[in-house]
């Protein structure tokens, strides 16, 4: 079986996941995503520091904002 194909090639793979979460969340039409949806997209890795890493890690390579404590993508 071949693993999945992400856009996001650069990062590593939880950060693959994260943010393809991200995307299909978006269009669905969710107008914010938690904490907790984040830790379910990271698999394995869902304490809070995990998470904490993965939305810091994203804002530093410029592919997520957080505002008003609400997460949107760049």
């Amino acid at each position: 079986m071949l693993p999945k194909q992400s856009k996001y090639k650069e990062l590593s793979p939880a950060l693959q996941n994260v943010m393809d979460y991200l995307n299909k969340a978006l269009a669905k039409g969710s107008r914010y995503i938690s904490y907790t949806d984040i830790g379910k997209a990271l698999e394995k890795k869902r304490s809070k520091h995990a998470v904490a890493y993965a939305i810091n890690r994203l804002r530093q390579l410029g592919y997520v904002r957080v505002r008003d404590g609400k997460l949107s993508l760049i």
